[in-house]
């Protein structure tokens, strides 16, 4: 049997009034390799 590392269940987040992520679930399981892709310019840091 695998086991689960990671387990999300509808997950929402906001910024503001802005619904950035809505109903996203997913797992991960232990091995597993687990990359996600999108905009990263509000994370993004010059320094």
């Amino acid at each position: 049997m695998v086991e689960r590392a990671l387990h999300a269940q509808n997950v929402t987040k906001t910024f503001g009034r802005l619904k950035a992520v809505d109903g996203v679930s997913l797992e991960v399981n232990q091995g597993e390799i687990l990359g996600l892709v999108g905009n990263v310019t509000l994370a993004h840091s010059d320094g």
